[in-house]
C-alpha cells in the first residue's frame, strides 16, 4: 500500500480510488451481522427462504441494546423484544414516540408505515463521502411508486451534497420498491 501510494503521489493516479465503501448487505449475513458498513437493516425482523425449502427467521439482536441506551428497563426491553419477534417495533407496549426514529430500517415492516426515506440515505452518505476518495456503492430504497422526476431529484440532491457518481450501477441500483 505504501508502495503504491508513493508511486502515485510521484506519477499522478488514473482510474484509481485508494478508499472505497463496497457494498456489505449479504457479507453482513454471512458474518451474522445485523448490518454492517453505511446500510442500514432491511427490517428489525427478516425472513430467507432457504435453498433446500423452508423459511428462516432472522431477528434484529441490537434492539435490546438501543432499548437500554434510551433507559428502558430490562423488563420493559423484553416485553417490546418478544412484541417485536411477534409483529413489529410500532405499536409495542410503553414505546415512546420520540424513540421510534431510532428503530426505523430501509424497509417499511407489513402492516407499518414507517422506514428511512430515500432522503435519509443520501443525507448517510453524505456524512462519509468526504472521508473516501471514491463512490459509495449502497442502494437508495425508494417507495415503490416513485416516478422518474422522484429519481431525478435524488440524483439531483446526491450530486449537490457532493456524492460521486458509482461506475455502471448507478441507474440499476437506485430504486428498489418497498
Amino acid at each position: 500500500m505504501d508502495t503504491a501510494l508513493a508511486h502515485g503521489e510521484k506519477h499522478g493516479y488514473k482510474n484509481a480510488q485508494v478508499t472505497v465503501l463496497a457494498p456489505t448487505g449479504t457479507i453482513g449475513f454471512m458474518m451474522d451481522c445485523d448490518t454492517t458498513g453505511i446500510e442500514p437493516d432491511l427490517a428489525l425482523v427478516k425472513y430467507k427462504k432457504l435453498v433446500g425449502g423452508g423459511l428462516i427467521k432472522i431477528v434484529n439482536n441490537t434492539v435490546p441494546q438501543a432499548l437500554m441506551k434510551l433507559g428502558y428497563t430490562r423488563a420493559d426491553q423484553r416485553s417490546r423484544f418478544l412484541h417485536r419477534q411477534e409483529r413489529k417495533i410500532e405499536g409495542a407496549p410503553h414505546l415512546k414516540a420520540e424513540d421510534m426514529p431510532v428503530f426505523d430500517c430501509s424497509l417499511a415492516p407489513q402492516g407499518g408505515g414507517r422506514s428511512i426515506t430515500w432522503t435519509g440515505h443520501v443525507k448517510m452518505m453524505a456524512a462519509a463521502q468526504p472521508f473516501l476518495s471514491g463512490a459509495i456503492s449502497k442502494t437508495i430504497n425508494m417507495p415503490e411508486e416513485s416516478t422518474v422526476e422522484d429519481i431525478m431529484k435524488a440524483y439531483i440532491e446526491s450530486w449537490k451534497v457532493g456524492l460521486k457518481p458509482w461506475p455502471s450501477t448507478a441507474t440499476t441500483r437506485s430504486v428498489r420498491s418497498r
